[in-house]
């Protein structure tokens, strides 16, 4: 038997759940973006120089890594993968955003619920 006769047994409450954070993940993916420009600039533009896909304002040549040279082929594949990279942490970010928005969006709908 209850002695407390305004908390009923059959007084069903939902499990409370948490928002989670959106800023932090648009954050990160906006910086994740923005730290893609310089790898894929560089990239881009000696791909462009290697294999002629356009026609590149000036030449970059004599590559040195702590006073290693490192040619322009193997330098240009690691931009691109760094740059790549970059993008898809920002992609990722970007859908745990729209994951995270969805989570809040049906605890905040069902927050807003009576009790019953």
């Amino acid at each position: 038997m209850n002695s407390n006769p305004y908390q009923s047994s059959e007084t069903k409450q939902p499990a409370v759940q948490h928002l989670r954070n959106v800023v932090g993940w648009v954050a990160g993916s906006v910086f994740a973006a923005m730290a893609s420009v310089t790898p894929l600039w560089s990239g881009l533009h000696l791909a462009g120089q290697e294999f002629g896909l356009f026609p590149a304002p000036y030449g970059v040549f004599g590559i040195e890594i702590n006073g290693t040279p490192v040619s322009n082929r193997s330098f240009m594949w690691a931009s691109l993968l760094a740059g790549g990279l970059f993008i898809g942490v920002a992609v990722v970010c970007f859908l745990r955003v729209r994951i995270n928005q969805k989570h809040n969006a049906t605890v905040r709908s069902a927050s807003s619920q009576t009790i019953r």
